[in-house]
């Protein structure tokens, strides 16, 4: 039922790029598959890490002067960074502290996030999304 979900949200977000996206000339977005599932897959993970880590990750870039995902920003559409942004933000809620060894107590975000955000759930939301918004051209 969660796949199902994820699909139709999915779905629902590429019809809202559509029209967006009718407003920018289609040779000023030429982004192929591959760097658009990538871009999407950093949104996930940093929405799963950045809550993870309770707003963390997002002062340890600010203090290090990173450009966090500036340059993925530039491949996708914004409403379709925040979707990506907020899955990840949902699965950081799932993600359960160790119960045993040195690691009791201790929860395992940077794995959690990093295996969900690489998983074949997020590669395949991604290339859906791809395909609608070449649709949308």
């Amino acid at each position: 039922m969660r796949i199902k979900l994820l699909f139709c949200l999915s779905i629902a977000l590429s019809i809202l790029s559509c029209s967006s996206s009718k407003k920018v000339n289609s040779n000023d977005y030429l982004v192929n598959e591959k760097d658009y599932i990538k871009a999407y897959k950093a949104f996930v993970f940093y929405g799963c890490f950045n809550e993870g880590t309770k707003g963390n990750f997002s002062e340890f870039l600010k203090k290090n002067n990173d450009l966090g995902l500036f340059s993925e920003t530039e491949v996708i559409f914004q409403s379709t960074a925040n979707f990506a942004d907020s899955l990840g933000r949902i699965y950081s809620h799932k993600i359960e502290p160790f119960d045993y060894g040195d690691g009791k107590g201790k929860t395992p975000n940077l794995s959690a996030c990093l295996l969900y955000a690489f998983s074949n759930e997020i590669d395949s939301l991604a290339k859906i999304n791809y395909k609608q918004l070449q649709k949308c051209k």
